[in-house]
């Protein structure tokens, strides 16, 4: 978002509101704070203006600000997430058998209610104490078979794992390659990978190597 400021330099009020993609308000509370950056004719303005809730109903946060110069603003802005997650799981695996590590679902309803917060993947760590190259998959709403959800925590986090089932199909998202008694970790946040309501989020190893283990983290934060 850009706006020119000209003539006289005065004090006024700038709003922001926060939706998802679908066009619903995010929950807010005071601990929540946008973090707004300002460039004038392509450089930084500092200190930065900050925001504060104004409308927890409606998303909305102001501040009161005074342009330093006349000139083209342009704004970015992200929101401080305040709620970071992760689970991790460790397996055996079968030379060239691709089996399930976990399976993450955006559950359907959090706190008796129904659920409108989403959740980005941020990162996965993986871990292939194989003698051979290990392959890891992101399969997004995977046929799943004897999976049994639990939740990672029911008073902070909208997301369940699975450890135990299996899975096929399912559409692909992510695939990488991990070397032989070797690990990677793996910048997802620029794939922006939303985890949406109802919807499950498998991650799957293959090793080429001997029976050892295989090993996975991953990092999300939850849309709040």
């Amino acid at each position: 978002m850009s706006f020119k400021v000209t003539g006289q330099l005065i004090t006024t009020t700038l709003s922001v509101q926060f939706t998802n993609d679908d066009g619903v308000t995010l929950n807010t509370n005071a601990d929540d704070t946008p973090i707004v950056t300002l460039y004038l004719n392509g450089s930084l303005v500092n200190p930065a203006p900050i925001f504060s809730v104004t409308s927890s109903a409606t998303g909305v946060y102001s501040t009161v600000w005074t342009p330093s110069a006349s000139g083209q603003y342009k704004v970015s802005w992200g929101f401080a997430i305040s709620s970071v997650s992760y689970t991790q799981n460790e397996d055996v695996f079968i030379m060239g058998i691709e089996r399930n590590l976990f399976t993450l679902k955006n559950k359907d309803t959090y706190q008796g209610k129904p659920n409108k917060i989403q959740a980005v993947l941020q990162s996965i760590s993986l871990l292939n104490d194989t003698n051979g190259s290990g392959t890891f998959r992101l399969w997004e709403n995977a046929t799943l078979t004897g999976s049994v959800f639990t939740d990672i925590n029911s008073a902070t986090s909208v997301i369940s794992q699975d450890t135990v089932g299996t899975v096929s199909g399912g559409k692909l998202l992510w695939m990488g390659g991990v070397g032989k008694n070797n690990g990677e970790q793996i910048d997802l946040s620029a794939l922006c990978i939303k985890m949406r309501v109802g919807n499950t989020y498998s991650l799957t190893a293959q090793t080429l190597g001997s029976v050892n283990p295989m090993s996975a983290i991953a990092v999300w934060v939850e849309d709040y």
